[in-house]
């Protein structure tokens, strides 16, 4: 009996296994300076949506140091938020607070940060619900970058596309890209009113189709496909009336590693200096 109570004695002493703690615990528990080695800005959230930890790259990006101790804020830990259309954004309803209430996760998404200086970021946000193991949100961890240069680039871009788009589409002078085969790509609107065509008349066809001299065009298609460059060429161009436009072609030709893909033509329109110089010539 003696025996029996030391063994029992024994049992009693061995530790009992060490609970398997959450991510959320896991986090909370670990040292202060932890998230410090997360390349990136970071802050957690509990469940309440209460801030709880954050490093001093996520400070740096709001442009604030929010107190922990007290009445906690929640949420984020930027003065204001803003979509990227510059709708206002409440703390509240930001993604944060979504990964909180519901355990959806956002991925890559955009928002817009500002200061208490005023100053604004573009930041990318990554946010997680972290859960229990029963699956019970307890809280989330949101890792965010500044991407504002990013974006910069990018606006910049889009406006130089327009410029371009509208320079094309817009520009005086007949312009119309041709494929390799002779296809027409594309026509500005000059191009089309020059001669008359709607959109869906005039391209996807040959070119071949809407010039009156067939060696001419021959000549023109052969020098471009050879990488030579046209400057003032003279055609003639038949308009959907049935009428001919003198016009003078300046084109060259797009290669891509070697392999000719398309040219970029200009038409300009001589047919009053045409028939004027002809009018002379019936003069005299």
């Amino acid at each position: 009996m003696q025996s029996w109570g030391r063994h029992l004695s024994n049992v009693e002493e061995f530790p009992a296994v060490a609970r398997r703690l959450t991510e959320f615990e896991a986090l909370v528990a670990a040292a202060p300076t932890a998230l410090e080695a997360i390349p990136g800005a970071v802050y957690i959230c509990d469940k309440d949506g209460s801030l709880i930890r954050y490093n001093s790259e996520a400070a740096t990006l709001w442009g604030r140091t929010p107190n922990l101790g007290g009445e906690r804020e929640r949420f984020c830990g930027s003065h204001r938020l803003f979509l990227v259309d510059g709708t206002p954004l409440p703390h509240e309803d930001c993604p944060m607070a979504n990964a909180i209430r519901s355990g959806v996760a956002t991925r890559n998404a955009e928002v817009v940060m500002e200061r208490p200086d005023g100053s604004r970021l573009t930041a990318l946000v990554n946010i997680r619900a972290l859960t229990d193991h029963s699956g019970n949100i307890q809280g989330a961890i949101n890792c965010f970058q500044d991407v504002s240069a990013h974006k910069a680039m990018e606006e910049e871009v889009l406006r130089k596309g327009r410029d371009l788009e509208d320079f094309f589409e817009n520009g005086a002078v007949g312009l119309h890209i041709v494929s390799s085969e002779g296809i027409i790509l594309r026509a500005n609107r000059a191009e089309l009113e020059l001669l008359g065509y709607a959109p869906e008349e005039y391209v996807g066809r040959h070119i071949a189709e809407f010039h009156a001299d067939a060696p001419v065009i021959g000549e023109i298609l052969h020098k471009l496909a050879s990488g030579e460059r046209l400057d003032r060429c003279h055609a003639r161009l038949r308009a959907k009336d049935g009428s001919i436009k003198h016009v003078l072609v300046t084109s060259n030709s797009r290669f891509d590693d070697g392999k000719f893909m398309n040219t970029r033509c200009f038409t300009i329109d001589v047919t009053h200096l045409h028939e004027a110089e002809q009018a002379r010539n019936n003069s005299g």
